[in-house]
């Protein structure tokens, strides 16, 4: 028979992974629905936000974001008819009792009104997160963005159409 105690940390294992990747799925849906101070609430006061180009991390990210009221400014998007869409891979946890790093792919794809037409551009991310467990709730500490790539294609005027039924 196994151990009651190595059962309980095993069930607590998981239900801590399972707590982790939702305020990382959390954060992509908040963020697609442009609710910034959704996605806010989802990180500490006085966490950090960096964005980097390429897939490692480089001497100086291209923006840094530190506290609620700069990561405020950072995630809220002009209401200019930008469509998004996060598309979460898998995720990688590690976790060490109160504190946790994950790694997850993402596709992100951003629909947008230009003169030229509508724009679809689609980035391929890795989101290098921290957490902290405070009070039961699970709250980034620090996220890396790191992109790796994108690709923009312009889109015919029917992109937004609903499919015909024929």
């Amino acid at each position: 028979m196994a151990d009651p105690g190595t059962e309980l940390r095993q069930i607590a294992d998981i239900a801590a992974r399972q707590a982790v990747r939702r305020v990382v799925e959390e954060c992509a849906r908040r963020g697609d629905r442009r609710d910034t101070s959704g996605q806010l609430a989802l990180f500490a006061p006085e966490a950090r936000l960096a964005v980097y180009y390429g897939h490692q991390r480089t001497d100086q990210p291209v923006a840094t974001f530190q506290g609620h009221e700069e990561i405020a400014r950072a995630l809220a998007a002009p209401d200019d008819g930008r469509h998004l869409y996060h598309f979460l891979g898998q995720t990688t946890i590690e976790l060490d009792g109160d504190t946790a790093a994950a790694e997850t792919l993402c596709i992100a794809h951003q629909l947008s009104e230009t003169d030229a037409g509508r724009l679809l551009r689609t980035t391929h991310n890795r989101y290098a997160d921290s957490f902290r467990r405070i009070a039961d709730t699970w709250l980034l500490t620090s996220r890396d963005i790191f992109l790796a790539w994108a690709e923009d294609r312009t889109l015919g005027d029917d992109a937004m159409a609903p499919p015909t039924v024929g």
